[in-house]
């Protein structure tokens, strides 16, 4: 239960700190190569926020710090002055150490701040307001009520035939009466 708790509180640092965790220590005693991140989590040690917290240190002290974390490694260097010299190595990889060579950058500002997401949500509620007229608009102007067929009984006069010698000429096949 103690392990959940403490996984929950992992400490999210950014992938600037992936070279300095990830860099190796050395081999332990079965040849396994050893990172910072992986002593530090042998030595039961947030390795997130150790990283964190040697970052917010000067060079000299982090070097230190660190260097008496890698002498505490089990199955770590077996020499005295072997951590130092590692830990000189390692805290060069910290991004706080590296700050001096390369600027930082400007803070961001807020992209919206709450006044113009306001103003920029109103705007966007106009503008779908005048897209739903301009639809209504159309699509009244285009409909047109079906108009009233005429009725089978006001046929033309002039359509009808009047007499039946009118039906035997436009008869088809005849040439008006005798063969």
């Amino acid at each position: 239960m103690g392990e959940i708790a403490s996984t929950a509180r992992v400490a999210v640092i950014g992938p600037e700190y992936n070279a300095f965790l990830y860099a190796a220590i050395g081999a332990d005693a079965n040849g396994t190569v050893v990172s910072v991140l992986s002593a530090m989590a042998r030595m039961n040690l947030d390795p997130w926020q150790e990283t964190k917290d040697l970052a917010a240190l000067s060079a000299k002290a982090a070097t230190r710090r660190l260097a008496s974390l890698i002498a505490a490694v089990p199955g770590g260097p077996s020499d005295p002055n072997e951590p130092a010299l590692i830990a000189a190595r390692l805290v060069k990889l910290l991004p706080s150490q590296t700050r001096s060579i390369v600027p930082p950058l400007p803070p961001r500002k807020e992209l919206l701040d709450l006044k113009t997401l306001a103003t920029s949500r109103m705007a966007l509620y106009a503008l779908l307001a005048l897209i739903a007229l301009v639809l209504a608009i159309t699509w009244v102007r285009s409909y047109q009520p079906p108009t009233a067929a005429p009725h089978a009984t006001h046929v033309s006069q002039a359509a009808q035939p009047t007499s039946g010698s009118a039906k035997q000429r436009f008869r088809f096949g005849t040439n008006g009466g005798s063969a």
